[in-house]
């Protein structure tokens, strides 16, 4: 699948405001210097309440936490969250259909790709493909009816792996 085709489908399936929205919370969350264990530390509880919430036309909901370590309690057990680091951003969308986070690290992205690499494949995940695009490290995966896709950003000492994870959309 072609780069516009991909964008393309991303659009149809997501409102352009909650990808434009991802890329804002994405950037003011480069500021954090929180250095909780993203892993072992993260709340999961349902009590937590999203610091946004954007309803879109067609009816979808989605929740967006922001600096609360929050990982979402519906989060996949076969996607692991590395430790060490703090989740700066998540998340969810009602129809349980996407979550995503994204979290600090301190390890180096290419330590980071080879590290998910090999997990998500010992999980039954189908790596796809892996691929290096301008300051980002990306990797593609599926299982059954699901896929993930993760991105692996560093600017200066700041490196971020987001996560992206959800049901494979049938046109």
């Amino acid at each position: 699948m072609t780069a516009k085709r991909k964008f393309t489908k991303l659009l149809s399936t997501y409102p352009p405001a909650l990808l434009l929205l991802t890329a804002v919370l994405s950037l003011a969350s480069c500021t954090s210097g929180d250095s909780r264990s993203a892993h072992k530390d993260s709340k999961t509880q349902t009590g937590t309440r999203p610091d946004i919430t954007i309803k879109t036309h067609e009816g979808r909901t989605f929740s967006v936490f922001v600096n609360k370590d929050y990982l979402p309690q519906q989060w996949p057990a076969d996607i692991p969250v590395l430790s060490g680091g703090s989740i700066l951003t998540s998340q969810i969308d009602s129809s349980g259909h996407m979550q995503q986070i994204t979290f600090s690290t301190e390890r180096s992205p290419e330590d980071a790709l080879n590290v998910y690499w090999k997990e998500l494949q010992s999980r039954g995940w189908k790596v796809r493909h892996s691929r290096d695009s301008t300051g980002a490290r990306l990797i593609s995966a599926s299982k059954e009816q699901r896929e993930a896709s993760l991105k692996i950003t560093e600017a200066g000492n700041l490196r971020h792996i987001q996560i992206t994870a959800g049901n494979r959309q049938h046109p």
